[in-house]
């Protein structure tokens, strides 16, 4: 039996396994198909026989794991018999690959897409079982409560709940009842679980709650089980406070026994409010204020009428001890002081302390250090404190701690460290701390993608590419070759010269902000110029552009379809010859196409490519079919590239295949939909 609980513990090993390496195989399968690299059969192969064997261990364990019970039956089955069907799948998926059978190898591509579909389920259905059913769908909830005053708050809602979310919940929920106790509601936690009830109100210490959070961590039995986020002593030392008075879930905290030991723990769960009324702050003469202002130092009342000012000094390169001289007339009243972006600096900072009435201080991007947070013990109503981009260490998070109104603390890229951060948060639970880049505070959280400026699309020789960002001091790297770029990729340095059909993609990077979203656009090239093109039925006579001459002049149509760049042909197909001036060797077509569902335009359903050296004898070179256009698609033109084996040829067929229909979820569901065709490429 023993041998039994240990191999089916395995399952939360096994089953990550399969997801990586069925979607490694994906991926590979991709790269094939886009590059046309049948050398990546054998890795694919592998990687699909792995993740079949993985994908059957997982449902072996899980199988075995389920009997354990603790767990909602209904969840379960979902994620057993889903498990069942992905694992059967690529089995079937594996063979197909193989082709050990014509007829399964035909559903080789959906084996595959049902396998990942059936991949992702099953995860998602399994999360659902270790984190509860909603894990995935709503807010993680804050750890701490806050309030104004401790004495008259609900002692299990602010202080004990929040425990118990955070290192208890995730395994005693209605979807993961471990031991049958359900701990995420009040009733769960009075009726217990499977050993009885949790909490003993007449000897505390024997509660069977307690006594499995002070088991040795090393024990089975031991809560919360090893390698899960333990309990701290002054966590411990407020369960038992709780318990203690009878595990009460609507005492007040005032009203509990023996609150003075634990007293100042819940003083953590504590944040002073703060009321700028509380300032207390004579008039300030109009002819002070107007004299400031005049000297460039911008003041102005927090509300009309009101004696409490904000002094705004961002980018102010011109701060001295004059400066802060002049503002110590009106210091005790400044609630807010703007010094961002300044020459501000630990030398300035002496002047600081005597602003005891400052509610908000903003010193992002200055050269402020741990000299400068010394200065702010005095300020008792400081609520906010800006120090991004500082040189602020953690050599301050003890003057930071006795700041009695602290609620917001900006650290982002400044000398702090996240165990500093994480030190203060210990003593201070209820700050918010913002250490890492936030949009609203600080701009953009990334930087925009490069625009990419060239005179034109298609191209006959060569073409020339430029990358432009309006941000300072950035990076560029790109690709050509469609893949995604990074910032191991080309670096960009003056312009991109292009010789051959390229899809383009670059992302920005800025020290400090990271890469930009990628930008991307196809250049085609001409490379072989034909000599004339024939139409074997005529346009509709409303887009008949320049005729069959559309196909070859490189003149690219646009957006707007009405431009008389287009062929139109509505409810048929288009079939076009095109002659070369001499044979060449042909290796790719490229087409150039419409979709505008609204106005009843759409793509073609598929392209086909023939070839010939006479005139008069023909062979399918390369057909393609293209995915039906989707509900809600907006208007956008597309090149379809058809590539093939080098052939000698002088003459090429061209037949773009039209879905004839709208589609069914078309405002005219089966009228006659268009298809609008202008360049065909040739290389």
């Amino acid at each position: 039996m023993e041998l039994f609980i240990n191999v089916s513990r395995f399952h939360p090993l096994m089953v990550h396994l399969p997801i990586g390496i069925l979607l490694f195989a994906l991926l590979l399968e991709s790269v094939k198909r886009w590059k046309k690299d049948n050398s990546l059969d054998t890795a694919i192969r592998l990687a699909l026989l792995s993740g079949v064997v993985f994908a059957v261990a997982s449902v072996l364990t899980g199988l075995l794991l389920s009997n354990e019970g603790g767990y909602d039956e209904v969840m379960v089955n979902r994620h057993k018999w889903l498990g069942i069907a992905m694992a059967a799948c690529s089995v079937l998926l594996y063979f197909a690959h193989v082709q050990t059978s014509k007829a399964l190898s035909r559903y080789y591509t959906p084996l595959f897409l049902l396998s990942v579909g059936l991949l992702f389920l099953t995860g998602h259905f399994g999360g659902n079982l270790t984190h509860g059913a909603d894990y995935l769908f709503t807010q993680p909830e804050d750890a701490a409560v806050t309030v104004a005053d401790i004495r008259t708050a609900n002692a299990f809602e602010t202080a004990i709940s929040p425990i118990l979310k955070e290192k208890c919940n995730s395994c005693h929920n209605p979807s993961k009842a471990k031991g049958e106790l359900i701990m995420t509601t009040r009733e769960g936690l009075l009726a217990g679980g499977k050993s009885g009830p949790v909490f003993n109100s007449g000897d505390p210490m024997e509660s069977e709650f307690l006594k499995r959070v002070h088991l040795p961590e090393s024990e089975k039995k031991h809560m919360p089980p090893k390698g899960k986020k333990q309990l701290s002593a002054e966590e411990v030392q407020l369960l038992e406070w709780w318990i203690n008075n009878g595990a009460c879930l609507d005492c007040i905290v005032q009203e509990m026994e023996g609150t003075e030991a634990v007293q100042p723990i819940l003083d953590k769960y504590t944040i002073s409010s703060t009321n700028l009324a509380a300032i207390q702050a004579g008039p300030v003469d109009a002819a002070t204020v107007e004299k400031l202002n005049a000297a460039g130092l911008r003041v102005s009342p927090v509300a009309e009428g009101s004696p409490l000012f904000i002094v705004n000094l961002t980018n102010h390169q011109g701060l001295d001890k004059g400066t802060m001289k002049k503002l110590k007339k009106i210091r005790r009243n400044i609630v807010e002081l703007d010094l961002s972006h300044s020459n501000f600096s630990d030398e300035l900072s002496g002047f600081l302390s005597q602003f005891t009435s400052l509610n908000k201080l903003q010193l992002q991007q200055t050269a402020a250090g741990d000299a400068t947070v010394r200065q702010l013990e005095k300020m008792k109503y400081l609520e906010s404190l800006n120090l991004y981009g500082t040189k602020v260490s953690d050599a301050s998070v003890e003057a930071l701690m006795a700041l009695p109104s602290l609620k917001y603390l900006y650290s982002w890229q400044s000398a702090m460290t996240e165990a500093g951060i994480q030190r203060l948060l210990e003593a201070r639970p209820l700050l918010q701390v913002q250490h890492q880049l936030d949009g609203d505070l600080f701009g953009e959280s990334k930087l925009n993608p490069p625009a990419i400026v060239a005179d034109s699309e298609l191209f006959v020789d060569t073409i020339v590419a430029r990358l432009v960002s309006n941000f300072r001091n950035t990076s560029f790297f790109y690709t050509l070759d469609g893949s995604e770029p990074d910032t191991c990729s080309a670096l960009y340095t003056d312009s991109l010269v292009l010789r051959e059909t390229a899809q383009l993609k670059a992302l920005a990077y800025k020290a400090g902000w990271g890469e930009s979203p990628v930008a991307e656009r196809l250049f085609c090239k001409a490379g072989i110029k034909a000599k004339a093109a024939t139409l074997a039925q005529p346009p509709n006579d409303k887009y008949k552009g320049k005729g069959a001459a559309s196909l070859v002049d490189l003149e690219k149509g646009t957006p707007v379809f009405t431009d008389g760049n287009w062929l139109g042909y509505e409810g048929m197909h288009m079939s076009a010859t095109i002659e070369l001036e001499r044979e060449e060797p042909l290796q790719e077509v490229v087409v150039s196409a419409l979709s505008a569902p609204a106005s009843w335009i759409f793509f073609p359903k598929g392209l086909k490519v023939w070839l010939s050296r006479d005139g008069s004898h023909y062979h399918l070179a390369r057909e393609m079919k293209i995915p039906d256009t989707e509900p809600g698609a907006g208007t956008e033109t597309k090149y379809f590239r058809l590539g093939f084996e080098p052939e000698p040829a002088k003459y090429l067929k061209l037949e773009a295949i039209s879905p004839l229909e709208n589609p069914e979820w078309h405002p005219n569901p089966g009228g006659k939909c268009w298809i609008f065709i202008d360049e065909v490429l040739l290389n």
